[in-house]
């Protein structure tokens, strides 16, 4: 199972796909609590009156696509010294993962360079490019079915990796 933080929410559903995304991930995905109410809008880049939409995922969890993690009492003090570096989502989401020792998928700089810090194992570390590419390599999706999510992404949910990501190369023709 990965725990998804906000971010990544946001940007796998943004392709439309989470539900044949989440299938091609053993275990499926997981949200906390927190970062189940951070995620709120996309953005619909061709409405200039109304640019940002409201993100509907309850039926994701209704149909048992997404689950909702809670902090339980004893990940509370690991919550509260990572929420010192990080905003709550990203706080919580990693202190369920590390004391749970699930995988964690992030694209936010600040929690990808403290997760060993505080206890996590890199090699648990999941991006949003690495789980489409997880669903590439399994579901086997057309180049123009890629193409599409990847610009979903980056118009929907605004997200764009850094050129230095491990996947950079392998993402950045989809998008051109």
């Amino acid at each position: 199972m990965i725990l998804l933080d906000a971010c990544v929410l946001l940007n796998l559903c943004a392709t439309d796909r989470l539900e044949e995304i989440g299938r091609c991930v053993p275990g499926g995905f997981s949200v906390a609590a927190a970062a189940r109410e951070e995620a709120l809008f996309l953005r619909d880049p061709v409405d200039t009156v109304q640019p940002l939409k409201p993100l509907i995922i309850n039926p994701f969890f209704e149909r048992g696509i997404l689950q909702e993690l809670s902090l339980a009492a004893n990940e509370e003090s690991l919550f509260v010294n990572i929420a010192a570096e990080l905003d709550e989502g990203e706080a919580m989401s990693m202190a369920i993962a590390i004391h749970r020792n699930l995988d964690l998928a992030t694209d936010d700089r600040k929690a990808l360079r403290l997760y060993a810090n505080f206890g996590g194992d890199p090699n648990r570390l999941w991006s949003t490019l690495s789980v489409v590419k997880a669903w590439a390599d399994r579901a086997a999706p057309s180049a123009d079915e890629l193409a599409r999510a990847a610009r979903a992404i980056r118009d929907c949910a605004r997200y764009v990796p850094a050129p230095n990501h491990p996947l950079y190369s392998w993402w950045s023709p989809f998008v051109t």
